[in-house]
């Protein structure tokens, strides 16, 4: 079969699904390989978060229920959740192998980067700058948020730190909570002190 494709695809994860239907719709040939498994139903692993005594991303997968397996870190730790340790780069983001990847478990936030973030060496004196810009990527923004469906405020965001916003969000924003109302109005003070409370 692969000796037949056209484009093979490592990963079933969201980049992996986009890529994979982009060069199908064109007439491709294309093969997709996955190391997980497909795994119980949404249904199940949502069933599996309820029941969790404790709710973390974790929690559908653990072992001991009918879900997928848990996969550990690649470094050994049982749950990579946070490694204890003194350095602050410790904090490490779970995962999940299976068909449809992390997009089975990921938070739903989509920060776009803001132009400076390209810039780190010559902003901040840091890491490196990038070979692309902000300009360069901001069509590339536009068609991913199309594709898995970003809310937002165009007005709230465009411009945001300078990174403009050619076409507005494909859906509209979440409503914010009341207490949400309560901690912006908080932040967005003339003056915030650390002993204040929240007006």
């Amino acid at each position: 079969m692969i000796a037949q494709t056209d484009v093979l695809v490592i990963g079933s994860g969201v980049c992996g699904a986009l890529v994979a239907h982009r060069m199908a719709s064109k007439g491709h040939r294309v093969v997709m390989l996955e190391a997980g498994e497909t795994g119980p139903p949404r249904v199940t692993l949502v069933g599996n978060f309820v029941t969790a005594s404790q709710k973390t991303m974790n929690s559908p997968y653990r072992p001991g229920t009918e879900a997928t397996r848990w996969v550990p870190s690649p470094d050994g730790a049982r749950d990579p959740y946070l490694d204890q340790s003194p350095t602050p780069e410790a904090f490490k983001a779970t995962y999940t192998r299976r068909v449809g990847g992390s997009t089975w478990h990921w938070r739903g936030n989509v920060p776009r980067f803001v132009p400076r973030d390209f810039r780190m060496r010559s902003e901040y004196g840091v890491g490196v700058d990038w070979p692309l810009t902000y300009d360069d990527l901001e069509p590339y923004y536009v068609e991913a948020e199309r594709e898995i469906g970003v809310s937002g405020n165009h007005d709230e965001w465009h411009n945001f730190q300078g990174a403009f916003r050619s076409k507005p969000f494909p859906m509209s924003e979440i409503w914010e909570s009341y207490g949400d109302t309560r901690v912006a109005a908080a932040i967005n003070a003339p003056t915030l002190h650390p002993d204040s409370p929240i007006p």
